[in-house]
Formats: structure tokens, sequence, C-alpha cells
């Protein structure tokens, strides 16, 4: 913002897994590059995995159709399962409450043996312990930011409840760091309007959005757009997908 002829970036993880600690980090610290770690923190007795990571393991393992609540998902290439309607089964899940998405899990659950988890490796769904976040946290390179705490839409939610937990998520970072918390990436990049409002009561002043989703958004300073990288496509089509990203922009 101080030279609109410059361009630049900044580099982010999503939902506080534990690979990020052992590999990601190490990696940034030994060429010197600064980034941002947007944290989910389950609540006490809550599911230890992030719903959109235990559902990718456990859809990945089955080849058959799915029949979850009256719908019923055929798989296609990349486990993508989508009905004859075209919903996919992650837009199945999203407007789905805490509990309501517990009770499916645990039906796709039971579609495999009683020690399919035991076969799988935690790299791609632990997140990292408190003691994990407290040393990322104190490291000049690294800063954390809120990330709610079970990584719900919180634009579909009840006002209260998604305020409580952006308020939770925040309260336990800054417990765990000792230092204010001031900013905050919505999961899938959804929010509402008012919730914009309520989050910069809380201090979060610095909010991104993944793709803005109301016309006010783009003149919004507290809200910014983001770039995703995803592990379905390779190093070279994405670096052309960032390149015209900041085409644009100029």
């Amino acid at each position: 913002k101080t030279n609109p002829g410059i361009q630049r970036l900044a580099i982010t993880f999503d939902d506080g897994l534990k690979n990020n600690f052992t590999h990601a980090a190490p990696v940034l610290r030994r060429l010197g590059i600064p980034a941002t770690f947007f944290i989910c923190t389950p609540a006490e007795g809550q599911e230890a995995k992030l719903w959109p990571d235990e559902l990718n393991i456990l859809t990945s393992h089955l080849e058959h159709d799915i029949n979850l609540g009256g719908s019923t998902f055929h798989r296609h290439a990349w486990n993508v399962w989508k009905t004859k309607e075209g919903l996919s089964i992650e837009d199945f899940f999203r407007p789905k409450t805490s509990a309501e998405r517990r009770v499916f899990l645990d039906e796709l659950t039971a579609l495999h043996p009683a020690d399919f988890w035991q076969g799988i490796d935690p790299l791609y769904y632990q997140l990292m312990s408190e003691d994990e976040m407290t040393t990322l946290s104190r490291h000049p390179l690294f800063d954390l930011g809120c990330h709610a705490q079970d990584h719900s839409l919180l634009g579909l939610m009840d006002k209260n409840e998604a305020v409580s937990q952006l308020a939770n998520n925040k309260n336990k970072l800054e417990r765990l760091t000792g230092t204010p918390i001031g900013s905050v990436a919505y999961p899938d990049g959804n929010y509402s309007r008012e919730l914009i409002d309520d989050a910069e009561n809380l201090g979060l002043d610095l909010q991104m959005a993944v793709n803005f989703r109301f016309p006010e958004d783009e003149m919004d300073g507290r809200l910014w757009s983001r770039f995703g990288f995803h592990q379905d496509r390779s190093w070279i089509e994405q670096l052309h997908r960032l390149n015209l990203r900041f085409h644009e922009k100029q």
C-alpha cells in the first residue's frame, strides 16, 4: 500500500495442521521467508480432525456410491463425489452444523474396517499441539491468525455462534502465544457483511476472504483476497495462474 507500483504477496497456511510445523516451517526458516498460519482450535472434547480432512480421507478409500441424508453421491476423478444433480459431497457438508456433520462422518466411518484410521498416516490430518503453536508463534518470521474452531463456514452459521467461534479461537491463540491476534482467514472464504464488523469488534482488523462475496467488499480495507494453491494441480500451472493474478491487478 505504500507504493502502488509494487506488487507484493504474503504466504499463508490454513487449518493448523502438524505438517505445517514439521515440514513447511523448517523450509521457510531456512529460506528466511515470513508466513502467517491461520489455525483452527477445536473445543475441548471435539474431534481432533477437521471435517474437510476427515471427509476427504474417508471418501478416498471408497469406490461404491455413497448415500447420505437422502442424497446419492457418485465418484468421479480426483476423489470428486457428486449427485446426478451436480451437488458435491463437500457442498452437502458445508451448511451443516458441527453435530450434523459428525453424524454423517460417523456413517462414512462405519463403511470402513474398525481399524481404518490406524492405517492412515497422521501427516494428512493431525493438528498442531499447543506447544507447537506456541513455538511457531515465537519465531520472528511467523505469525498466527484465526481460522475458527472447527472449520465451519461462519457466514452460514447463526450470528452468535459464528462470533463465539471466532472469539474462542482468538482467545485460545492469545493465551498460548501471549500476543494479540489481529487477523482471520474465513474457512472456505465464507463470511457475511455483518460478520466483518463483528470480527473487527473482536480486534480482527485484517480479514482474508479468498474471493470477495459482496459488491462493497472491493473497497473495504479490512478485507484481502487470496490465491489458493492446490495439491491436484502442477506447480507450473499454479505459477502461471499466480502470474496472471498479479497481471490482473496492475
